[in-house]
Parts: structure tokens; C-alpha cells; sequence
């Protein structure tokens, strides 16, 4: 296969210093530039920013316990009746810590808090001893997925990336371990196909191990066994082309979420690998299966109608009980549950958490934080190239023109795309701008045909549906910031350098952009099922097609503001590099910003509020300017 050549190939290697120093260089002329207006907004984002926010909860014997942040402070409460004194506290520090969950042991002695350095995904775990608040030991790497056997007794699942597990396998691979009194051990995961990805929990009542395998985000298997015996974990059900995943064990059953048919998602029952013995417990709706917990006799289950979060209960024989409606368009996201109760979280665009215990008896309001400002929050629909029409979120503050859209897209990885607090669009609303969160192809908004029609070669979709999101508020006088992080990110790159004058200014943060070698950086393999492979010629034909990096073309481009960080080790830094570099050959003048301790886990307190207040200047002053 001829292989093209890539004269930037060399800002791929970041132990080389003159690539840093490239990098840094442009960062330093992107931040002189926005300074001015920049150092106006840091004051109201140390303001907003620096709140107390929940990040995760637990149930144990002795109470919930709950992960909070405020600033560059982590602490863990356990929420009885006094909210006011923390258990412990993990302050950032040198190491720039950025703590993600915490996994309390049933009976609520010990707890695991999962960091990340500096915005690695890269970090550990601390185990933590509540009475004492003693650390018994730090589990350094890619850790995840903690499952409490005993107060010294645990498994989690390790993501090799650098270096291959012991038991062999290329890398990325993740395997399950067991620690146990300060030792680990490999103990399950050796011999599956790579790449892939592994998930466990413990079932409701701590006797079944549940395990999913999912081959990138188009199929798994579900494998189960008894908790303290890995030897007995065997394949249960498996979703040869589309997605399965375990609930819970209830009634000598397995429950299971299976995302086949239509692909909204059913809930099935199975009580051995046989599978001419499925039961079908509760239906495919016409909306989408996010989220299932057995409380008692009762399913639980969470739902997206127009990619807002509604709550349904339904009995073990599939009859609907009843239903848990939000005012205002937002997400749940369950933390935990128990064989009686569960924790979950609700969050809209300027809720930041109210935290709700619910059980068969009550929805207990546990704790909560808001912001007042009146704003409204609408729905509109957009009609795509083909016809298709894609769902948006419109919110604005109430009695404001809509002249300033930021349209933030993603549209991947059946990523759903749902009302979640938003500091920066709470800024820009009190300035008069609105803010416009898209549902397009490619996400898990509505079911597995939506996912599958903005993957592969259908990626097109993708763009087209963004595209016509774009046109809604063009048609309306309206100017346009796009805003894309990640594979959002690769959206607005790619629509830019197809349609240059269609945005009036462009922000792409922490960027997939070259797509014939997305796969060859870091864990880039893992995404092959979604976009497509390189190495195979009709995959690279179609690729090729809508590569950002390899169709820049000299054109009158908007204003364009690229960020990354340098340790971002998911989606490698060169990406945001190379597409800067061929931007400037052409004669655009983009802008570059580089953190050096940001990636996709998160950055410090400090770090964002810096982050954040040059994406606002830019936005600002790009569109301010535009004619």
C-alpha cells in the first residue's frame, strides 16, 4: 500500500525539545494575544469554578459516602445528618492530582479514591482507611473499576498501555487483578482478542462477579461466575453485533441490557449460557435504555426521550409502576445501588448535582447546588442533508436575541450527548449568547441504528448533520462559534476545512485530526471499530476523504483556536500540533494553546480557570470582531 508522505510526521515525537519548544513557542504568542481580556474573565471562572462539586457516591453499611471538589481540595463526607465535617481530604499538590471516583467497601472501613496526574490517564488509586484516614497503600498506573471482597481484598481492572501484561498481549490491554494485604495479581482477561476493553461489578448482593467485554463500542459479551471464584467466570451472553451488558442477579437470574432489534435496548433474562432460553423481561421501547437497577421487586430503569433523562419503574414482569419526571431537561447518572436503594445524581445546564437516594419508600434529596439565572431551555430540530432530523438544545437566558450561538457537537462512540452543567455556557449566557448542545449520528441518543449511521463510512453523517445544525441559526442572522473536544474536536476540524466560511469562528480542544495514523498514537487502536482501519484500502480511501490534517487547503478561514495539553496520553498532542503547522503553511493564522500538565482526565483548579478564560476571551473577541 503506498503510504503518503507526512512532513510534519516529526511533532509526533514530544521527548524531542525542539517540538516542545514549537509548541510552547506558538502557546506563548496565543496567550500574550488574548491576555487582555483573558485576565477579565478569570475573576467570575475562580468564582464559578471554584464551587463545591460532587464527582461520586457510594452506599456501605455505615451510610453514602460522596466524593466532593472544591478548587484544587478533594474530600469525602459521609452523609448523615452533618454535611459540614469531611472524613478526608486529598489536596492536589505537587503532583497535580485530579481525583475521579471513589469505591467504598460495603461495610464503608476503607475506601478507594482513583487519581490522575496532571490530566494522565495515567494515575492509581489510594486504598484509605476511613476511621484513621490512614492510606494503607497507592496502586500506581490505569486503574479502574474497584470491587471491595474485604477490608484488605479487592479487584479492579489495569489498562496496560506502555508495556504488556505479564501474562503477554500487545498493548493497549486491559486485564482484571487482584490486590490483596499490598500484592498484586493478574488473574483474569489473558487470551481475549485485542484490542478491548474490560468492565466489572460486584451483583446487588456480593456473591456474582459481572463482567463485560466490549470490542470497541459495537459489541460485547457478558461474562459471569461467583465473586471470590475466578476460576468459575464463564461467557453468559454474547452481542455478536450489538452491545450487552449485565444489571444485576436477582431471583437465581441474570438481568441483562441487550442492545439488539432496533437497538434501544431490552431487558433480558438468562440464567445460563443457553441461549434458546432468553426471556425477554422487559421490552424495547421506542426510546433509548441508558440505565437499569433491581431495587427489591422493582426495576428501576433510566431512559432518554430527546436526550433527556426520565426515570421509569416497572415490575420484574415488565409492567409499568410508575415514572420520575424533572421539570427541566437534565441528566442522571446513577452512582450506586444496593438490593434496596439507589443513589443516583440529576444535573442540567445550571444545576451542577442534586443528589437523590431513592428506595421503594422515598426520593430523598441528599444534597444539591444551583445556579440562579433565569434562563429557558428549548427543543428544535434541524433537518440534515438526507432528512434526517437532529434534535438540539437551546438555551438562553430569558428575554435574550439569539445573535451569538456557541454550537457545541460531538457525535461518536454512541457518546449520548445530554444537559449537564456547563460553566463555560453559564458565563456566556449572562453576556447574551446562547448556547446550543446537538444530538447528532454517531451518539447513543436514539439507539444503535443512530450510533452505526455516523460510524465507519458513515462518518459523513456526522458532519452533515452538524452542517445543518450550523444552518438553523445561519438562516436566523445568528453567528456561529463551533465548539469540539476530542472527536468533537475532529467534527469542527473537518467541517472547517470542507465548508471554511460556515463558522464565524472555530474551537477545537484536545483533537483526533490526523485519520491515517490515529491508530499508530497511543491508544488509537481501540478506536479502529469506530472510525474505520487505515491499513485496509477502502477504509483509507474513506478516511483520507475527511481527514482535517490531509484536506487543509488555502481558504478565507474564521478565526481558529486549537488547544491541547502535553500530557494528554489518550489522544496524542501531535494531532492539534501537525494541524496547526499545516494551517500556517497555507497561510491561516491559528491559534495554539498548550498546557503542559491538561489531558483527557482533567487538569487542576488552575489550570482550568486559565483553560477557560482564553477560550472565552478568543470566543469573544473572534466574534465580536466578525463582520
Amino acid at each position: 500500500m503506498k503510504m503518503s508522505y507526512d512532513s510534519y510526521a516529526w511533532l509526533e515525537n514530544l521527548s524531542d525539545e525542539n517540538v516542545v519548544k514549537w509548541a510552547l513557542s506558538r502557546n506563548e504568542k496565543t496567550r500574550k494575544l488574548l491576555s487582555p481580556l483573558s485576565q477579565k474573565f478569570r475573576k467570575t471562572l475562580m468564582s464559578k469554578l471554584g464551587e463545591v462539586f460532587l464527582k461520586s457516591a457510594r452506599i456501605t453499611d455505615r451510610g453514602i459516602y460522596a466524593l466532593y471538589v472544591k478548587q484544587d481540595k478533594y474530600y469525602v463526607k459521609l452523609l448523615k445528618k452533618d454535611l459540614s465535617r469531611p472524613i478526608f481530604i486529598l489536596s492536589s499538590g505537587k503532583r497535580n492530582i485530579v481525583a475521579k471516583k471513589l469505591y467504598a467497601s460495603p461495610c464503608g472501613d476503607v475506601f478507594a479514591l482513583t487519581f490522575s496526574l496532571g490530566g494522565l490517564d495515567y494515575g492509581g488509586a489510594y486504598l484509605i482507611e476511613v476511621d484513621t484516614g490512614k492510606i494503607i497503600d497507592e496502586i500506581k498506573g490505569v486503574v479502574y473499576d474497584f470491587v471491595w471482597l474485604g477490608d484488605q481484598k479487592l479487584y479492579y481492572v489495569r489498562s496496560y498501555r506502555k508495556t504488556k501484561p505479564p501474562d503477554g498481549g500487545s498493548v493497549p490491554a486491559p486485564r482484571i487483578c487482584v490486590w490483596e494485604c499490598g500484592k498484586e495479581e493478574v488473574i483474569w482477561g489473558s487470551g481475549l482478542s485485542s484490542p478491548h476493553r474490560i468492565t466489572i461489578k460486584a451483583s446487588s448482593g456480593r456473591d456474582k462477579a459481572l463482567i463485560t467485554v466490549n470490542k470497541g463500542w459495537l459489541s460485547s459479551t457478558v461474562y459471569v461466575g461467583e465473586l471470590n471464584d475466578p476460576d468459575t467466570w464463564r461467557k453468559l451472553y454474547a452481542g455478536e453485533n450489538f452491545l450487552v451488558r449485565p444489571i444485576d442477579f436477582h431471583n437465581n437470574q441474570y438481568y441483562l441490557v441487550a442492545y439488539d432489534g432496533k437497538g434501544f435496548g431490552r431487558i433480558i433474562g438468562v440464567r445460563n449460557a443457553n441461549t434458546e432460553k432468553v426471556k425477554t423481561i422487559l421490552r424495547e421501547r421506542s426510546t433509548v435504555l441508558v440505565d437499569a437497577e433491581i431495587v427489591e421487586n422493582v426495576i428501576l430503569t433510566l431512559y432518554l426521550i430527546n436526550a433527556a433523562s426520565r426515570l421509569k419503574l416497572y415490575s420484574l414482569q415488565g409492567r409499568k409502576m410508575g415514572e420520575i419526571r424533572f421539570e427541566t431537561p437534565g441528566t442522571v447518572t446513577i452512582y450506586d445501588s444496593t438490593a434496596s436503594g439507589v443513589i443516583f445524581k440529576y444535573e442540567n445546564f445550571l444545576t451542577p448535582y442534586k443528589l437523590f437516594y431513592f428506595n421503594l419508600d422515598e426520593m430523598q434529596l441528599l444534597d444539591s447546588r444551583s445556579e440562579n439565572v433565569d434562563h429557558i431551555v428549548k427543543d428544535a430540530w434541524a433537518t440534515s442533508k438526507d432528512g434526517t432530523r437532529i434534535h438540539m438544545f437551546v438555551v438562553k437566558k430569558r428575554g435574550a436575541k439569539i445573535s451569538k450561538v456557541l454550537l457545541y457537537g460531538y457525535g461518536g462512540f454512541n457518546k449520548s450527548m445530554t444537559p449537564k452543567y456547563n460553566v463555560l455556557a453559564s458565563i456566556l449566557l449572562n453576556r447574551g449568547w446562547t448556547h446550543v448542545l446537538t444530538n447528532l449520528r454517531g451518539g447513543g441518543e436514539r439507539g444503535r441504528k443512530w450510533h452505526l449511521d455516523g460510524a465507519g463510512r458513515n462518518k459523513h453523517k456526522v458532519f452533515e448533520d452538524f452542517i445543518a445544525c450550523a444552518e438553523y441559526f445561519k438562516k436566523r442572522k445568528a453567528k456561529i462559534a463551533a465548539y469540539g473536544v476530542s472527536n468533537g474536536g475532529l467534527l469542527v476540524a473537518a467541517i472547517l476545512t470542507q465548508k471554511p466560511s460556515l463558522f464565524d469562528a472555530a474551537v477545537i480542544g484536545y483533537p483526533v485530526i490526523d485519520m491515517l495514523k490515529f491508530h499508530k498514537l497511543y491508544i488509537g487502536r481501540l478506536w479502529i471499530t469506530e472510525y474505520g482501519n487505515p491499513e485496509k484500502e477502502d477504509d483509507r480511501k474513506y478516511l483520507l476523504s475527511y481527514s482535517p490534517y490531509h484536506n487543509i487547503k488555502r481558504a478565507n478561514y474564521p478565526p481558529i483556536l486549537v488547544f491541547t495539553g502535553l500530557n494528554d496520553d489518550r489522544v496524542h498532542p501531535a494531532h492539534a500540533f501537525k494541524f496547526v503547522a499545516k494551517l500556517e503553511e497555507v497561510g491561516a493564522k491559528p491559534l495554539l494553546r498548550v498546557e503542559k500538565a491538561s489531558g483527557h482526565s482533567g487538569a487542576s483548579f488552575k489550570t482550568r480557570v486559565e483553560e477557560m478564560a482564553d477560550v472565552l476571551a478568543f470566543l469573544e473577541t473572534a466574534l465580536n470582531n466578525r463582520k
